[in-house]
């Protein structure tokens, strides 16, 4: 079944409409028009004409199975020949867009392109690439969406008119040039034995020929097009004629001499061609071929389309349809690999399931004979698969039976059980105090020196109240409160602890060696550091602690007479999970100084026993539930908190959250007058216990209650 194609040619002179027809073999061309634009002779050609010149053109109701081809303006292309080290168009098509930003000023997301291959080796390939600007191509598309088209291809103009060779009855040999000179521009397509060598546009064409008439004589644009229509380039042959016909074609050729001298260095980077072809509306010209017979010393020949395969039937007319009938070809006899489309990535054509659903039946039998030759190869891969499958099979349960002691080949059940809480007899290879236990630990110590009263009181003398009365018993009244005022204010001196940086080293005692801490920190006194220093030391984790650095702090306000001071001690823990033996003997015999069970009975905790010294327990009685016995929990070790240390190590995995803790503050008081407290700093009057205080709150350890 035929198909019909609606090719257009949007120019800046005319905007020209070719319908194409592909039957089941060959091409062909079964009509042409045009509508001239209004605004042609401006500086600049209007959208709007083009767009009106669109709508009268396409018919008003089209037929379902019609699509639209369109051809890019070649002055808005760029054209770049690149080399790759490779030919696969798969990785051709992975690696080309990112290639192209070292080539032309446009980024990967901003451009569109396409590309041929004209020279493929195993290694190398030669590629001619065309690149646009995706703001055209929105351009186009959003123009041709106001009309409600969906052009099926977008091609390069310029490279479609390589596929004229093809369409020719009698194909030239050697190297060939198609040049469709237009109105405002001229496009010039090299092949050379009926490959593409490359395409060029230069900005010489008719207008400029028009506007140097309209300049030359003072006269209209409209004046000059018409001169310039009936003008002949020699009117009087090889020799010369009089008066205003040879003045124009005078004008007219000294006009033409940017686009000859452009066609020169176009053919002398060829390396010359054997024969010239000429199109397009200003091909028209009278005597344009003569004139570049002389000067380029090639053979021109103007190419109707009667010269086409399928062609108009017209043999002087048609020379401004041959680039839309190059067009229209390319669309229809032109593979991925022969033609320019920018209708790829994200500017693929979105309509071709629909030309599919009118040719299932073809489909049906070519899909037929696609499995037929393609199955046995399908199938061995197949098998292949299998094969494999079973291999990954036995190494995942190889894995498995490393990792989890048992062969198992679910994926979902071996992530499963990796997700699941490890044993205790595995907590043993992570250290018995983690670098955040530590820090903790050492903060716990720091906090609970700060603040704390060392014992020592601090005397301040009270200046005594001035007596003003004059009378008698004014005076003596002033004089009994001056008495009872106190003389002297007691200060209770507290430890100041401040830390400065904490640098934890080290791994665990089952990594094979011991943690090194360093703390550095300010002290107010040198009995603070002393108190700090023994409070690590009766730490079980920590030892050898030692002062390896302190020194005054002599410039820092507010803190004269402090001291800096840097300790270092190692961390190693006696308990350890693995260590069964050890953990026994440590809770048989209580080692020299540990509370003894009756100790611990006195203060109200219950001590550990082993298992085998529990009191059996008694039968339930029938009609109730079974009473569970109460598990006992172990004496918690001095320095080590219940519950980060105790039966299980710690779950590395989710970090253990814990309180900071707080620093305890010296209580303040309100004034009691002249027995209590003077301020709410914590200060007594020296001599003058207030009975209201308790012991703990005057820095006095309360006695032991016997």
């Amino acid at each position: 079944m035929a198909q019909k194609v609606q090719v257009l040619d949007p120019g800046s002179y005319s905007t020209k409409r070719v319908i194409a027809r592909a039957p089941i073999l060959g091409f062909g061309v079964s009509g042409a028009d045009e509508r001239r634009n209004p605004s042609a002779l401006e500086a600049k050609t209007r959208r709007g004409d083009i767009t009106r010149g669109l709508q009268d053109l396409l018919p008003g109701k089209r037929l379902t199975g019609d699509a639209a081809t369109l051809a890019m303006p070649a002055e808005r292309v760029l054209h770049r020949n690149i080399e790759m080290p490779f030919s696969d168009r798969a990785n051709l098509d992975n690696v080309l867009q990112f290639e192209l930003e070292s080539h032309v000023p446009l980024s990967a997301d901003e451009m569109g392109f396409d590309y041929i291959i004209q020279q493929k080796e195993k290694n190398h390939s030669l590629l001619y690439v065309s690149v646009v600007h995706e703001k055209e191509i929105d351009d186009l598309r959003e123009l041709l969406d106001s009309l409600q088209l969906d052009p099926r291809v977008v091609t390069d103009s310029g490279v479609a008119l390589a596929r004229l060779y093809d369409l020719m009855v009698e194909k030239p040999e050697g190297t060939v040039a198609f040049v469709d000179i237009g109105h405002r521009k001229t496009v010039v397509t090299g092949v050379k034995n009926g490959a593409l060598m490359a395409s060029r546009t230069t900005l010489t064409g008719g207008y400029d020929l028009t506007r140097g008439l309209a300049e030359h004589f003072d006269e209209s644009f409209e004046e000059a097009e018409e001169e310039k229509h009936r003008a002949h380039l020699y009117p009087a042959g090889d020799g010369t004629a009089v008066g205003r016909i040879q003045e124009v074609a005078d004008v007219l050729r000294e006009s033409l001499t940017p686009l000859v001298r452009d066609l020169h260095q176009t053919f002398r980077k060829w390396e010359g061609v054997d024969r010239l072809f000429i199109f397009g509306g200003t091909a028209r010209l009278l005597g344009l071929d003569q004139l570049l017979r002389q000067h380029l010393d090639v053979p021109v020949v103007r190419l109707f389309p009667s010269m086409l395969k399928g062609g108009l039937d017209s043999e002087e007319e048609g020379l401004q349809y041959v680039s839309a009938i190059a067009t229209g070809y390319t669309g229809l006899r032109g593979g991925d690999a022969q033609r320019i489309n920018f209708r790829r990535g994200k500017f693929a054509y979105e309509g071709d399931f629909k030309a599919i659903q009118g040719r299932l039946v073809y489909l049906a039998v070519m899909a037929i004979w696609f499995v037929i030759l393609l199955g046995a190869p399908q199938l061995l891969r197949y098998r292949s698969l299998l094969d494999q499958k079973e291999t990954l099979r036995s190494e995942l349960m190889t894995i498995s039976s490393q990792i989890l002691d048992e062969e198992l080949d679910d994926p979902d059940e071996i992530l499963a059980r990796l997700d699941t809480m490890p044993s205790a007899e595995v907590w043993s290879v992570f250290p018995d105090l983690t670098a955040h236990d530590i820090y903790w630990e050492v903060m716990d110590v720091v906090m609970r020196i700060d603040g704390q009263p060392t014992g020592e009181t601090q005397v301040t003398p009270m200046p005594a109240p001035l007596v003003e009365g004059v009378d008698g018993a004014k005076k003596a009244e002033e004089e009994a409160e001056a008495a009872a005022f106190p003389q002297e204010i007691v200060t209770q001196i507290v430890h100041r602890l401040e830390v400065n940086s904490i640098r934890i080293d080290g791994a665990s005692r089952s990594a094979g060696g011991e943690g090194v801490v360093e703390f550095t920190g300010n002290a107010s006194s040198v009995a603070t550091m002393e108190l700090f220093l023994s409070r690590l030391s009766d730490h079980v984790c920590f030892h050898n602690v030692q002062r390896t650095k302190q020194e005054i702090l002599k410039a820092t306000p507010g803190k004269e007479g402090w001291w800096r001071f840097t300790v270092e001690f190692t961390v190693s823990c006696p308990k350890n999970s693995r260590d069964k033996k050890e953990e026994d003997e440590s809770v048989e015999t209580p080692a020299a100084g540990a509370p003894t069970e009756e100790d611990a009975e006195k203060e109200g905790v219950e001590s550990q026993a082993p298992e085998s010294e529990k009191a059996p327990l008694e039968a339930p009685q029938k009609g109730t539930a079974p009473v569970e016995p109460m598990k006992k929990e172990p004496a918690p070790k001095a320095g080590i908190t219940l519950n980060r240390k105790g039966a299980r190590p710690l779950d590395v995995r989710k970090p253990t959250i814990r309180s900071k803790p707080q620093p305890k503050v010296p209580k303040t008081f309100p004034a009691r007058g002249p027995t209590g407290l003077r301020e709410e700093t914590g200060t007594v009057e020296k001599g003058i216990p207030d009975p209201a205080l308790r012991d703990s709150d005057r820095g006095v350890e309360p006695e032991e209650k016997g």
